[in-house]
């Protein structure tokens, strides 16, 4: 791993209003040619029974008892034919491995790159499947560790372990910049004119805040490294109001056991993104909490070093467009989790075809580089990416291309996609088929952790 001192990310990233960077262009990637079909890649032998049998081992194709396989497990449903299938995907060669999603079980999760996991369907019991051996290993599970969980929700789950070793159970699709050990939830109230934070343990409300009038919470996330602050933030008038528009918005962090206020920033602040470290928050404007609605995001994005105050901005991303397209928007920012890099989604305008298109890129914080591995890929002409997650060897990237885009608050057409970071070995499928409705992609992907 490589330490990232500030004064290095402060050669590569400039103040706001400064010089802009130079963006190096990166090597053109050849386009796919061909990718396996499901025939050749599909594999026919399904372990589980429509009832999950404890009792019984099961067998496992060799790539997945090689631990080192990297891994996405994913639900595939078919709403006509009212199938559900559990499927590993082989990143490196596209295989797959299916099975029936039990009737007796209500989720699906790793434990860790040796055992993956089913819950029962009563949320009592979890089941350790060793893929080496097909053994099961049953543990009971406490109402404690399935507090986050929609029992209606029969989705790819993760799975937490505090500092005293105890777990906790989530639902994948909705982990989004939450605390550690999921111990506090915090909500919004109604209006958006203020915060409630509820212990989980004892639904007792822990901290409570309430905006003075004309004052709005807009958006706010949990550190990575404390589970006790929070950031949020707030500014006037109604965030959803049709003629939005900034003022006085302040990002403001509070330890919510003791209710102090640590720090607040003033700026335009939107879209937050915590580093892994604690250290520094990754942020956009404040209009683009209304990206749904079609408000793009052209500027540059900004990163505040949470012990300083400092902001500086990447002056440099917003520059890269290709020629005969517009910038219509960056978004879905995410840090590398060795914060060496971030990564994000350009979506441009063709203004001859009246059509998006986007791609998923990286900024190097060592460099400065710009890598868009998706630039070449024949199957984004004229879509868009959409949302994404890497590997954790940081090899593979699964992402959604949808007719859809990150300005719209509707899925369209889309198909799951994995292909390496250096743009080789792309393969896709669909992940539900609805009735009525358009194929759209999963909402829970899982990766397969490192061994």
């Amino acid at each position: 791993m490589i330490n990232i001192n500030f004064l290095l990310i402060g050669l590569l990233i400039v103040a706001c209003g400064n010089n802009a960077i130079q963006v190096v262009e990166t090597q053109t990637l050849e386009p796919i040619l061909s990718t396996p079909t499901k025939e050749e890649i599909r594999s026919t032998s399904t372990p589980f029974p429509t009832q999950f049998l404890p009792d019984t081992t099961y067998n496992f194709p060799e790539w997945v008892k090689d631990l080192n396989t990297p891994i996405l497990a994913a639900l595939l449903e078919n709403h006509i034919t009212n199938t559900r299938e559990i499927v590993f995907f082989n990143a490196e060669t596209g295989e797959e491995f299916v099975f029936d999603m039990p009737n007796n079980t209500n989720g699906y999760f790793w434990y860790d790159s040796l055992n993956f996991g089913l819950l029962s369907k009563d949320l009592k019991i979890a089941y350790k499947i060793n893929v080496l051996n097909g053994e099961v290993v049953s543990q009971e599970i406490s109402s404690e560790a399935i507090r986050l969980i929609n029992p209606e929700w029969h989705h790819g789950l993760e799975i937490f372990t505090d500092s005293n070793g105890k777990i906790t159970f989530d639902d994948a699709t909705w982990n989004l910049e939450n605390s550690l050990d999921k111990f506090f939830t915090a909500e919004k109230k109604s209006y958006w004119n203020g915060i409630i934070v509820t212990n989980n343990l004892t639904n007792e409300t822990i901290w409570e805040l309430t905006t003075p009038e004309g004052v709005y919470i807009t958006e706010y996330l949990w550190s990575p490294t404390d589970n006790n602050l929070l950031a949020y933030i707030q500014g006037k008038p109604d965030p959803i109001a049709t003629d939005f528009i900034v003022m006085d918005v302040s990002l403001n962090i509070v330890d919510v056991t003791t209710g102090e206020l640590h720090a607040t920033y003033a700026g335009d602040f939107g879209r937050p993104k915590w580093s892994p470290d604690g250290t520094m928050i990754l942020f956009q404007n404040a209009e683009s909490v209304l990206s749904n609605y079609g408000v793009g995001f052209i500027d540059a994005p900004c990163i505040l070093f949470i012990n300083s105050g400092e902001m500086k901005c990447l002056r440099g991303i917003p520059k890269r467009i290709p020629t005969g397209y517009e910038l219509a928007s960056t978004g879905v920012y995410k840090w590398e989790p060795e914060r060496e890099s971030i990564f994000f989604i350009y979506l441009y305008w063709l203004p001859e075809k009246s059509k998006f298109a986007g791609e998923i890129c990286e900024y190097s914080l060592i460099n400065g580089n710009i890598n868009c591995f998706t630039e070449n890929l024949p199957e984004l002409d004229e879509r868009s990416a959409g949302s994404y997650s890497l590997s954790p060897s940081k090899e593979y990237i699964y992402f959604c291309i949808s007719d859809s885009s990150i300005l719209n608050d509707y899925a369209d057409f889309s198909n799951d996609s994995i292909m390496r970071i250096d743009g080789t070995g792309y393969f896709s499928w669909v992940s539900i088929i609805q009735d009525g409705g358009p194929q759209v992609c999963t909402f829970d992907e899982l990766w397969r952790p490192l061994p």
